[in-house]
């Protein structure tokens, strides 16, 4: 988050911040991500990024084994800033305490990347 609030001093946007603590701006509840038109918001991991400040974009995915079986995978899109600070937002099914997996409905990874190329046209995407 330290990293994150650097970055909206450098580009003086701290008023976008006092929106977000305020409860002017809200993350979908199913997703954690709030998309407005100039900020990226997400709630799980407090990133509050202007679209402008990302340089590039990239999907990782992470494949999770239990005694060499191949359990599951999980994935996130990473973000890298201008100032080549790197962020995380994660795009897969996370579990509740009690097990039970909660499936995010609107974080695909086309759906996040999309957004971020409406805000920035610029923006490099990896693969």
């Amino acid at each position: 988050m330290s990293q994150c609030i650097n970055l909206l001093i450098q580009t003086d946007s701290l008023s976008y911040v006092n929106e977000v603590v305020n409860g002017y701006v809200v993350a979908n509840p199913q997703t954690g991500i709030a998309f407005t038109e100039t900020f990226l918001y997400c709630e799980r991991t407090d990133l509050i990024i202007r679209y402008m400040d990302i340089h590039q974009v990239y999907k990782k995915i992470t494949q999770q084994y239990q005694n060499g079986v191949n359990v599951g995978t999980s994935g996130s899109i990473i973000l890298i800033s201008k100032n080549n600070l790197k962020f995380e937002i994660s795009t897969r099914a996370q579990k509740s305490k009690s097990g039970q997996v909660i499936e995010p409905v609107d974080t695909s990874d086309v759906l996040i990347i999309n957004e971020i190329l409406i805000g920035n046209p610029d923006v490099i995407i990896a693969t």
